[in-house]
């Protein structure tokens, strides 16, 4: 059974204000989404990373995916674009409802190409100008 789905976010917005969303992890270049930041009303302030009112249905039907993933982020900016790209790994499924959370924080238009690591199915995920559309089809061989 598929376990990994690799999750290659664009964000249209700097880099610094991307980060202003994402907790830093000790290893460099690591982050994980500030759960405080993104979802004040489930996570007081100092469970930043979630984990201390985690809860299995709430993380499903709130973020898509039942855990976190580690982020890794280069500062790397697409000057033209004004773009951040992460790239993490999601279990399952992508997590696709905490990227719409930030976009309503935000307004930032964000697009998650995604693939389940078995190729069962893949995807893409945008968010812009407040429409959500997710294309998802079944995984090429």
């Amino acid at each position: 059974m598929p376990n990994r789905t690799r999750n290659e976010v664009t964000i249209y917005a700097s880099p610094s204000r991307v980060k202003e969303y994402l907790y830093r992890m000790p290893e460099p270049g690591t982050y994980e989404f500030n759960m405080h930041k993104l979802f004040p009303e489930k996570f007081p302030e100092g469970d930043e990373l979630g984990r201390g009112n985690w809860d299995y249905d709430w993380m499903i039907e709130n973020t898509g995916s039942k855990r976190l993933p580690a982020v890794e982020m280069h500062d790397e900016e697409d000057a033209e674009a004004n773009a951040t790209r992460i790239y993490y790994d999601s279990a399952r499924v992508p997590n696709n409802g905490t990227l719409e959370r930030l976009h309503q924080i935000t307004g930032w238009t964000i697009t998650n190409e995604y693939e389940d690591e078995c190729r069962e199915f893949e995807g893409t995920f945008e968010c812009a100008w407040g429409d959500i559309i997710n294309d998802e089809r079944p995984g090429r061989p």
